[in-house]
Formats: C-alpha cells, sequence, structure tokens
C-alpha cells in the first residue's frame, strides 16, 4: 500500500465557533473526511477520561521505537499505528497508509489547539 501525505488546518467553525480541523490526504482516498472524524470524536473522551492523552502517549512511545505496535479510535475510524506507517481504517476496510510522524505531529498540535479552547478558555494562532 502506497503511503499517503498528511495535510492539515486547525481552525475555528463558523458554525458554531468549536476547535475544527481539515484533513487532507495526497493522493485522495474514499473517506479521507473520516479521519478528522474520528480525531475530532476520541478527542471529546478527555473530557470524560484523557483518551486523546494516552493516544499521544503510546505514539510518542512508537515514533521512539518503544513500542512495536498501538492501535487506537472507534470501529468506524481506526488507526492501527507502526513506526513507519499508520493504515487508517473505516469498519473493516483498510482506507489508506499515513506517515506515522506525519500523523504524531498533527495530533500533537491538535491536542494543544483543542485542550487550550475547552480547557484554559484561550485560543492559539492557527496554522
Amino acid at each position: 500500500m502506497k503511503t499517503h501525505t498528511l495535510k492539515y488546518k486547525l481552525y475555528l467553525s463558523s458554525k458554531n465557533n468549536s476547535p475544527n480541523i481539515e484533513i487532507i490526504i495526497n493522493p485522495s482516498v474514499e473517506y479521507d473526511n473520516f479521519i478528522a472524524a474520528s480525531i475530532i470524536n476520541i478527542s471529546y473522551i478527555p473530557l470524560i477520561k484523557n483518551y486523546i492523552d494516552e493516544v499521544i502517549e503510546n505514539l510518542t512511545k512508537v515514533v521512539a521505537g518503544e513500542l512495536n505496535y498501538y492501535e487506537f479510535g472507534e470501529e468506524w475510524g481506526w488507526f492501527d499505528c507502526e513506526k513507519d506507517y499508520t493504515i487508517f481504517g473505516f469498519l473493516d476496510k483498510e482506507i489508506c497508509q499515513l506517515n506515522t510522524d506525519e500523523l504524531y505531529e498533527m495530533l500533537c498540535k491538535w491536542v494543544i489547539f483543542f485542550k487550550r479552547y475547552y480547557i484554559e478558555g484561550t485560543l492559539l494562532p492557527q496554522d
């Protein structure tokens, strides 16, 4: 499977002024809009149980080579991560292969953006 390039933009939604993320996969793939939806969805879990912090902690270990494999997400949008690549899947179908470093960088920035808005009540300059 070919590795796809991951580009993203963090912004506040004009509809409800809440944090949002736009993800562009190159080349485009079917269901690529579910990548952003999956990340946004798991981000609301930390308000209950810091799930996104657990994801970042384990991806840090994967990127550093301290953990061979980590999976996260939900049935309708899941990520299987290894050091060099991550498979994004929708339901029972593998959709695309992403660079784990790119995914990790995007998630780290997203978590800061999300938490500053919801937890600290401050905003970050948009990338």
